[in-house]
């Protein structure tokens, strides 16, 4: 999967920047800074921060193909344990990001207007024993708030190695005799982004 994400990144910013059209202020570069927040749903990830640089192309007046990078730092949580109390294990990671993002929606600076974007990608962590790694898939919806400040709301989809206790529960809730498997699981949440084009 990374290497076919790696193959269709390339081609994308091949095309930008050697395009057989001339160049026209239809397909203007165009740069974006991004913070990034995330808080998850689902076991595995508490929550996410981090920034995002974007590099691409106004492709027309409401199309941008694009691509990106940046630093997340992420929480996770684990629950783990050899007898009947199981306690929980926090750890810190610091994932590298790297995506190709598509945005629909009119362009017209100084104006609120509303877009759709999504991102896909692959992350990579620093850590060879971290959880998060792998792809992952972004929907989001915008508002550009003023000529080059914008915000989205998105769900967030990413590839997580979770490790499940497989056991009997007793009435309280308390898993017996546990037994700990790593599974791949995709994690789900809610991401903002506040962003500033330019």
């Amino acid at each position: 999967m990374k290497r076919l994400f790696i193959v269709f990144a390339a081609l994308l910013l091949a095309s930008n920047l050697f395009a057989l059209e001339p160049w026209k202020q239809s397909k203007k570069a165009r740069n974006a800074v991004e913070g990034y927040g995330h808080i998850s749903f689902t076991e595995g990830t508490d929550f996410a921060a981090g920034a995002t640089y974007v590099w691409g192309k106004q492709r027309t007046k409401g199309f941008f193909l694009g691509a990106g990078a940046g630093l997340r730092f992420v929480r996770s949580s684990e629950f783990v344990g050899e007898t009947d109390v199981l306690k929980p294990v926090y750890g810190n990671e610091y994932v590298l990001p790297l995506f190709v993002r598509a945005r629909f929606g009119r362009v017209r600076p100084g104006q609120f207007r509303p877009f759709v974007t999504a991102d896909i990608g692959t992350a990579i962590n620093f850590d060879p024993d971290g959880k998060t790694k792998g792809f992952f898939f972004e929907p989001q919806i915008g508002l550009d708030l003023a000529e080059n400040v914008y915000i989205t709301l998105g769900v967030d989809t990413h590839h997580f190695l979770s490790r499940r206790l497989i056991g009997i529960s007793d009435v309280i809730g308390t898993i017996r005799n546990p037994e700990q498997k790593v599974k791949d699981v995709m994690s789900t949440g809610i991401s903002l982004h506040l962003g500033y084009s330019f």
